[in-house]
């Protein structure tokens, strides 16, 4: 028997599940990538203009909770996430950086329910 075919919804919700945590075409899911980087290294700014792994967390963050509430609400009242698009990292601890990790889990979560 053929399985359903899948909504594009659920194609969509799919493919955010791959790359987010599963075995994506491109390499390392998003959670591997991260697994082993501490604060130290999340924190470390490489200057001129680029962004650190923890500002790029934050960043993602921030991005998926937008796509969520505008997926919910329908409006778009500005052009960047309410957050702000690169956030500042707040405390430098490894529980502050395990919390950032935790919160990008959160709203991956939040958007793929």
């Amino acid at each position: 028997m053929t399985p359903e075919p899948r909504s594009e919804a659920d194609e969509i919700i799919h493919l955010l599940r791959t790359v987010h945590a599963g075995a994506p075409w491109h390499g390392p899911s998003r959670r591997d990538l991260l697994a082993d980087v501490d604060a130290t290294e999340a924190a470390w700014d490489p200057g001129a203009g680029a962004h650190g792994i923890w500002r790029q967390v934050l960043h993602m963050r921030n991005w998926t909770r937008e796509v969520e509430r505008r997926t919910v609400d329908g409006r778009r009242e500005s052009e960047s996430p309410v957050g702000g698009d690169w956030p500042p990292i707040p405390d430098r601890s490894e529980a502050a950086w395990r919390e950032a990790l935790a919160s990008l889990e959160a709203a991956h979560e939040q958007l793929c329910a």
